[in-house]
């Protein structure tokens, strides 16, 4: 990926730079749509959606990001691990203990030891997706204007699945009392949209930690408008 400092581009800027908005001790690298950083960075202060540098709101965060590996062997783990191990408690507990013979023939000893080990490896490879194995902890500023409208949004969105939600809900009482199958089919359509509601996303106000390129953390989630407008600051530096 090229560098936009020069040679050194963890070298801090040798002149003044307060008027530019650019901390001289602030180290990190521009690269296509991305910045990569160490452990810890301070953005300019330049609104990261809209790229203006009046009118901001300073934010900070510590972003955090597990390999897509770990999230996935957490999952394959979890999904042939829990299964067995509620097999075992239901057979070899609520079934009358471990010394029936038909239940010793359906989960021998070492077969549960694998699937608690299983289970155990799956909850260890989701705390570290909660807890996450990167961290960053950047600065960053964000426009008046930009948190205000992300505000809006939020409500309408909250708004608007509470609404479907409740209808939902609504639809499938009204399926059981008047045996209405296709009650059932606008409860299931309700639900459906509610979660495509959640799980949409507006434009961010805040950065996101994507991932390690040769032992830097890769920051995206800026606009076009930010890194164009960092660029130049950057290149008045030189």
């Amino acid at each position: 990926m090229p560098d936009s400092r020069g040679t050194n581009p963890y070298q801090p800027p040798q002149h003044d730079t307060a008027a530019s908005g650019l901390a001289s001790d602030t180290e990190f690298l521009v690269s296509g749509k991305c910045i990569l950083c160490e452990n810890r960075v301070d953005l300019p202060r330049v609104c990261i959606v809209t790229g203006d540098n009046t009118k901001l709101l300073q934010k900070s965060e510590t972003l955090k990001w597990t390999p897509g590996w770990i999230r996935n062997l957490g999952i394959v783990l979890g999904l042939f691990g829990f299964p067995i191990v509620f097999g075992w408690v239901q057979h070899f507990v609520l079934a009358g203990g471990v010394a029936q013979a038909g239940v010793m023939a359906f989960m021998p000893w070492v077969v549960s030891l694998a699937a608690v080990l299983v289970v155990v490896g799956a909850v260890l490879c989701w705390v570290l997706c909660l807890k996450g194995v990167y961290r960053v902890d950047v600065t960053w500023h964000v426009g008046r204007r930009v948190v205000e409208a992300e505000r809006r949004r939020r409500r309408n969105r909250t708004v608007l699945v509470v609404c479907c939600g409740a209808a939902a809900v609504a639809c499938l009482c009204l399926s059981l009392v008047m045996e209405a199958p296709e009650l059932q089919g606008a409860c299931i359509g309700l639900f459906i949209a509610a979660a495509l509601l959640l799980k949409g996303r507006t434009r961010s106000a805040r950065p996101i930690l994507a991932g390690r390129w040769h032992g830097l953390n890769v920051l995206m989630g800026v606009s076009p408008e930010f890194l164009r407008e960092v660029e130049a600051i950057i290149e008045r530096q030189l």
